[in-house]
């Protein structure tokens, strides 16, 4: 990999386009099989423990043996696109859930796809979400095969907040700015969003 991927200036910012699957309740080993089903993917190559080293420039990190508070590093490839830099989070919450996160920087995004302002509303088209969602779907799927998951989220910064309270009121909303996938008779079923970009100009 002799171009920057990890380097490039802003490469890790602007937030992240994200794929969030709530893997279940406290368990190492559940969150290992999660990982591998994600870093062994055909469109990602990783996973590496530095974000500001290049790939070649650096040991890969066995997953068996990696530390799950701390994020992974690695390398996607969306369609025929060139690579852009990709990262996993392992989430530990107070309820005793595990989450999953597949982060894609918008700074490494938009060297790939016309992604604009967003997560800003700024008119733009947003023709560019379905594919990326289906490949991050994709991913979700090699998860759910792995480690069966009951939920999911695909869109601006995983949405595991509001969204996992809202679902567990009423069901998928008929109104989102996230896709959700849904465990149902043993396979996912997606509900894409309904919604455009999350955040206006000038908002509190």
């Amino acid at each position: 990999m002799s171009d920057a991927i990890f380097t490039r200036p802003d490469v890790w910012t602007g937030g992240s386009y994200e794929l969030a699957v709530e893997v279940g309740p406290r368990d190492d080993e559940a969150v290992r099989r999660a990982l591998q089903a994600i870093w062994t993917a055909p469109s990602l190559d990783g996973c590496f423990p530095l974000a500001d080293r290049e790939p070649h420039e650096q040991a890969r990190v066995a997953i068996p043996e990696c530390t799950l508070d701390a994020p992974l590093h690695g390398v996607a490839r969306i369609g025929s696109r060139p690579p852009i830099a990709c990262r996993t989070l392992v989430i530990r919450y107070d309820d005793g859930l595990d989450w999953l996160h597949l982060c894609l920087p918008i700074g490494a995004l938009e060297c790939v796809l016309p992604v604009g302002m967003f997560p800003f509303d700024d008119g733009g088209d947003l023709a560019w979400r379905p594919e990326l969602d289906e490949w991050l779907c994709e991913l979700a799927r090699r998860v759910f095969q792995a480690v069966p998951f009951r939920l999911g989220f695909v869109g601006w910064e995983g949405g595991e907040f509001d969204d996992v309270e809202a679902f567990d009121a009423s069901g998928v909303p008929s109104e989102r700015w996230v896709g959700y996938l849904v465990a149902s008779q043993g396979r996912l079923q997606w509900h894409p969003p309904t919604e455009g970009a999350p955040l206006a100009f000038g908002a509190d």
